[in-house]
């Protein structure tokens, strides 16, 4: 079964990233959490990618995102350009994965601009992981805003965008504040599911 699901993910990126991967991955499976963190002597305990063709995860993890960043090292001008923030790194391979406990990252965000918690850009870009407002998830803030851009202007684009993550304005011809506003104007008129705004409140009724 876990040999099945990584394959069908596998094909299922080539196609979301309209590439054929050149080569193999190698995918380790550990049998729970703690045999992860003794086998790899880390503090990762769910997935991680590393290296160039290798993706570390629990046997039963399901998804794309750890694959995405190994498929991103294939992208066309990926070593010539200054290439991507963490904010698009990371971005990218979650808006491969579309959702997150259940939840579509745009549900997320949208979720977090009517808390009025949505963080600015540029300040996340700066701090990916410290600008967020406590209980604000930066991937699926990243990954909504590159959703944004897949869904406008098509992979080939943003995979260019990937190469150079300062350049958005020569990529889509738009500057990023323009596509930012652009972002959070179609997230103020998204319709999220009772039951998704009900999952994204619970995490803000955390401690």
């Amino acid at each position: 079964e876990d040999v099945a699901a990584n394959v069908a993910y596998f094909h299922e990126l080539e196609g979301k990233l309209a590439m054929s991967y050149a080569g193999r991955i190698h995918v380790f499976l550990y049998k729970d959490k703690p045999d992860m963190r003794a086998t790899t002597e880390g503090d990762a305990d769910i997935a991680f990618s590393t290296g160039t063709v290798s993706v570390h995860q629990l046997h039963d993890f399901r998804g794309v995102h750890e694959l995405t960043h190994i498929f991103a090292l294939q992208f066309p001008g990926s070593a010539d350009g200054a290439g991507p923030d963490l904010f698009l790194t990371e971005g990218l391979a979650t808006a491969m994965a579309e959702s997150d406990q259940g939840v579509a990252v745009d549900a997320w965000a949208a979720m977090y601009l009517r808390l009025g918690k949505l963080p600015e850009l540029s300040a996340l870009r700066c701090d990916f992981m410290g600008a967020a407002p406590k209980h604000v998830h930066p991937y699926h803030v990243a990954a909504s805003f590159v959703k944004s851009l897949v869904d406008r202007f098509g992979i080939e684009k943003v995979k260019r965008y990937y190469e150079n993550s300062t350049e958005a304005g020569m990529v889509f011809g738009v500057p990023l504040p323009r596509l930012e506003r652009d972002w959070r104007e179609t997230l103020a008129a998204l319709e999220v599911s009772p039951a998704d705004e009900a999952h994204v409140l619970a995490r803000f009724s955390e401690d």
